[in-house]
């Protein structure tokens, strides 16, 4: 009986190790490894990554000559970019189509705006402003009609459009004893609530003096949402529920006093690996790790959830570290600011025009879709690269 209850013990200590086994391997393949950035460099290059590469210069007339600006989405015929309170329409070929939607206090017209989105899907653009309204334009800068953000007594932050057409929102809630973040889902026409989730709660009391709000991107498996000062990404899925994957920092995970307090901002940048954007494709995450004098481009391959590629970069210095781009001198390299396509393997940016100098312009001109002027230091390149 001794012997029989001995045996018995020992499977069941075997079986229970097992266990342990595959639940440490399940919990690894929904995590990815960042504690060892400053430690394993490593690099690819364009012709390890991207199939094809073009180069679109944007038309240059007075009424579309861009200064500040962002990239906001590109699809099979347009580019839109967002610069300021204006939403301007580029064809696929570079040349300026329209304005979308008009500034301003009358019927139709909107007022600062605070982020600007596109819906693939519907061919909608859709801007909000400060006081968390969101308006809705045809590409043809038709106004379609607004709705205010619900928000319940919780602040609206940034939101993505998903697949779906909905509203992905980060919705916080600041009170006295500390912070909740909320992933909401609005319907785009009048803003109904489809879907909340509480992704991040703390019981700390921080003087709030700057704001660093979620990093999201759009992928072909979701919405993703990364906090800066949590480790966890939300993503909403085309199935509408909510699925997750820890980014492990580990000791360089930043705390909230950190991304909220101005007096911290230095320590922030020196010691702590912010995700300052977040772009995804169906094989990789590209994300920006800012640096006190540069910063830190990382490459995750999504099969594996390894870092593929790994390079720091300062300011002032040729080495800019991102993805050397085929035929151009060391100085001319590409980091995506989006990912578009339905297929999740197109990556954008806007490179400025200034970046290709001497043989470098020569070498743009021949390689450029569009035979628009590129001696006026006017408006970026549009550069979109495929994915192999």
């Amino acid at each position: 009986m001794k012997e029989q209850s001995l045996a018995l013990a020992t499977i069941l200590l075997v079986a229970s190790l097992a266990l342990a086994a595959c639940g440490q391997q399940e919990s690894e393949s929904g995590r990815i490894d960042l504690t060892r950035l400053g430690t394993e460099e490593a690099r690819l290059t364009a012709g390890d990554l991207f199939a094809s590469v073009e180069y679109i210069p944007l038309e240059t007339r007075p009424e579309c000559l861009l200064g500040s600006t962002s990239i906001m989405a590109v699809d099979d015929s347009n580019v839109l970019v967002w610069q300021g309170n204006d939403v301007l329409r580029f064809g696929r070929d570079g040349r300026f189509l329209n304005k979308v939607g008009t500034t301003g206090n009358g019927h139709g017209e909107h007022g600062a705006t605070r982020s600007a989105r596109y819906d693939t899907g519907s061919g909608t653009v859709l801007i909000a402003t400060f006081d968390n309204r969101i308006f809705r334009y045809s590409l043809d800068g038709e106004y379609l009609g607004d709705f205010k953000m619900p928000d319940n007594g919780k602040v609206p932050q940034t939101f993505r459009v998903a697949h779906d057409g909905n509203l992905v929102c980060e919705m916080r809630d600041y009170k006295e004893e500390g912070l909740d973040v909320w992933l909401q889902v609005f319907t785009p026409e009048k803003g109904e609530l489809l879907l909340s989730r509480r992704i991040y709660t703390d019981g700390e009391t921080v003087k709030r003096s700057m704001m660093k709000t979620a990093t999201m991107c759009s992928t072909p498996d979701g919405t993703w949402m990364i906090l800066p000062f949590d480790d966890w990404a939300w993503c909403y899925t085309p199935e509408g529920k909510t699925d997750s994957l820890l980014f492990d920092r580990g000791s360089y995970s930043p705390s909230r006093e950190l991304c909220e307090n101005w007096d911290n901002s230095e320590e922030l940048k020196q010691t702590k690996y912010q995700i300052d954007n977040m772009v995804g494709t169906e094989k990789h995450f590209y994300l920006e790790v800012p640096t006190k004098q540069g910063g830190r481009d990382v490459l995750v391959d999504r099969r594996t959830n390894r870092v593929v590629h790994n390079h720091y970069w300062r300011w002032g210095f040729e080495d800019k570290g991102h993805i050397r781009l085929d035929g151009f001198s060391e100085d001319v390299t590409f980091w995506p600011f989006i990912s578009t396509g339905r297929d999740g393997n197109l990556l954008a940016a806007l490179m400025p025009i200034d970046l290709f100098a001497g043989e470098d312009r020569q070498t743009l001109r021949k390689k450029a879709q569009n035979d628009y002027p590129l001696d006026d230091d006017s408006n970026p390149i549009l550069v979109i690269a495929r994915e192999k």
